[in-house]
């Protein structure tokens, strides 16, 4: 669900004058998130991160953005903090699987495609499924 210009300025009012609120922060971080204004999203996903550190899934949520702004060691780093913890989302195997595409590493794409299938089964959707391997057909086009 997009925020629209009014609840984006409510948003931001609503942090200002409660700025330790890390829904706040993600919320808009998540509206900020497109190739066209990663950059806020990525400031608001470090200060979601800031205010709670142990929410896990800002930082799955920042490995995202990384993603998306092709800092892919940042990217890297992040995916290894994460698979240090112990209960992180199935999503942070499809982000490395991602990671591994954009290297032409695609076994090791699938492996991880294949362990997110076996901690979700319902990530079995096509959705992600063709996602997956659209980004795999998409990269090996801009290779050619």
């Amino acid at each position: 669900m997009r925020i629209s210009n009014t609840n984006l300025q409510e948003l931001i009012l609503s942090l200002n004058r409660d700025p330790d609120d890390p829904v706040l922060h993600q919320r808009l971080a998540e509206f900020f998130f497109s190739p066209s204004h990663n950059s806020l999203a990525l400031e608001y996903y470090h200060s979601a991160i800031k205010v709670n550190p142990n929410c896990i899934w800002n930082r799955v949520y920042l490995a995202k953005s990384f993603y998306l702004a092709g800092k892919y060691r940042e990217l890297e780093v992040l995916l290894d903090y994460i698979f240090e913890q112990d209960n992180f989302p199935p999503l942070a195997y499809i982000l490395r699987a991602y990671l591994h595409c954009v290297r032409d590493e695609y076994d090791e794409a699938e492996t991880c495609y294949l362990k997110a299938v076996k901690l979700n089964k319902l990530i079995q959707d096509k959705w992600l499924e063709n996602q997956l391997w659209g980004l795999k057909y998409e990269t090996l086009a801009m290779a050619k």
